[in-house]
């Protein structure tokens, strides 16, 4: 490492510097890169979770940066600068089945199974298991298939919570599925017929116009992905796009489909009520794990007590020793 090199990464108050990059550098570097594939991937993608590029950006650069300086992290400005290079080739399927390239695959700590964790490049097990409305959790196996994922709020790469909360494979376009503990993967559909307890996997379609069944009995729905819905008519629409305040989810006689944006989230009041776009709360916000709002990602809504209601907090590792 040059002087020059050296002196940066002094001035820069950030841990760790290696090949001449800071890790404010190396993160922005990553920052850059993942918010590029989230609107290469999912239409929208950028505006609907965070509202503009530059929050995008942002907020993936801090929380970055906080992995970097987190007690017994594994991670490195090298490993990250690494990640931020390789990411554009990462296909889209890769990036929607939470299936890392291998350049970013989850580095591993020194925090033995049981220790306190914000993050889970500070675990020895690779991956840090959070509660659902906790900002900490503890290091502990990489969850597998069948885990419970009933009180976390992740599974192991390439795998889904299922409606039944087991942690499961994604199932790929060809496989059988049910909708229940065989979920198909993001761009397919689980096509069952009437009399049928279990399909099979399904792409969906993915220009507008196209043929699709919004009940997925005789063939799959729209990607979403790519910005379609599946209307009455069985045909593929635009998904219409609503900021917070707007009505949101499947619209009269399924004609439409709000989707929020805007850095906002769809939520239900209350059980027959009609669902609305609720902002996502920065840091220090009110949230609901249940009613919303939610937090913009990647804060967490912490919760006191045992309701639902809580505070959005930044991860942060020094909080959680």
């Amino acid at each position: 490492m040059t002087l020059r090199a050296t002196m940066l990464c002094f001035a820069s108050l950030l841990v760790g510097c290696t090949s001449g990059k800071t890790a404010d550098q190396a993160c922005s570097d990553q920052a850059k890169a993942n918010c590029a594939l989230l609107d290469q991937c999912r239409k929208n993608g950028v505006a609907d979770t965070y509202g503009s590029l530059g929050v995008c950006i942002q907020r993936q650069h801090d929380n970055c940066v906080a992995s970097l300086m987190a007690m017994g992290t594994g991670n490195s400005p090298a490993h990250t600068e690494a990640c931020a290079l390789a990411l554009p080739t990462e296909s889209c399927a890769s990036f929607l089945n939470g299936t890392p390239v291998a350049a970013c695959a989850q580095v591993t700590g020194a925090l033995a199974s049981g220790a306190a964790c914000a993050f889970s490049g500070q675990c020895a097990s690779g991956f840090c298991a959070v509660p659902k409305g906790n900002g900490c959790g503890t290091c502990a196996n990489v969850p597998a298939a069948g885990d419970s994922c009933a009180t976390v709020t992740a599974c192991g790469p390439g795998m889904t919570c299922t409606p039944m909360q087991v942690c499961e494979p994604w199932v790929m376009a060809g496989g059988a599925c049910d909708n229940k503990t065989m979920v198909c993967a993001p761009g397919s559909s689980c096509v069952i017929a009437m009399t049928m307890t279990t399909g099979t996997c399904t792409a969906d379609a993915a220009t507008a116009g196209a043929t699709c069944d919004n009940r997925r009995q005789t063939g799959p729905a729209c990607d979403a992905n790519q910005g379609l819905f599946c209307s009455s008519a069985k045909t593929c629409i635009a998904i219409n796009y609503v900021n917070a305040g707007s009505a949101c989810g499947a619209q009269m006689m399924g004609m439409s489909d709000n989707l929020c944006t805007g850095g906002a989230t769809c939520f239900a009041p209350g059980t027959g009520m009609a669902a609305m776009c609720l902002a996502d709360a920065l840091e220090g916000g009110a949230c609901d794990i249940m009613v919303g709002p939610a937090c913009m990602s990647p804060a967490r809504c912490v919760v006191s007590g045992a309701g639902t209601s809580g505070t959005c907090t930044a991860n942060d590792a020094s909080m959680c020793m």
